[in-house]
């Protein structure tokens, strides 16, 4: 079996975007799911590691500086989505809407622009 490179760069995008929806207000240590999506993308990218480490930090980072539960989860999950969109980037895609909303329902996106 072959996996074409833009599955599976799909596949680890959706890995990611789905953690995000995941997440609380509470910090994480992110499962192999993660790591290998991150591993994967990265060694897809053009080598800028700072939206990836970024990425990870902001799901383990406790945000110590404010106690409140539902600024803690914003926090978390705008740096989240803030960090994939420079993930998707240094993979060669924008993340439009279509390819939001099919990253969301676990679906390839008919018209998203990917391609080998």
């Amino acid at each position: 079996m072959h996996l074409r490179s833009t599955r599976l760069r799909w596949l680890a995008l959706a890995v990611l975007y789905n953690v995000i929806d995941e997440t609380g207000p509470d910090a994480f240590e992110p499962g192999l799911d993660v790591r290998l999506a991150l591993a994967v993308l990265f060694a897809m990218s053009d080598g800028d590691r700072e939206p990836f480490d970024d990425y990870w930090n902001g799901l383990r980072d406790p945000l110590d500086y404010t106690d409140r539960d539902g600024e803690r989860e914003y926090i978390r999950h705008t740096r989240a989505r803030t960090n994939l969109t420079g993930i998707a980037r240094r993979v060669g895609l924008h993340m439009t809407w279509q390819l939001m909303a099919s990253l969301g329902k676990g679906r390839n996106p008919k018209r998203d622009g990917v391609s080998d």
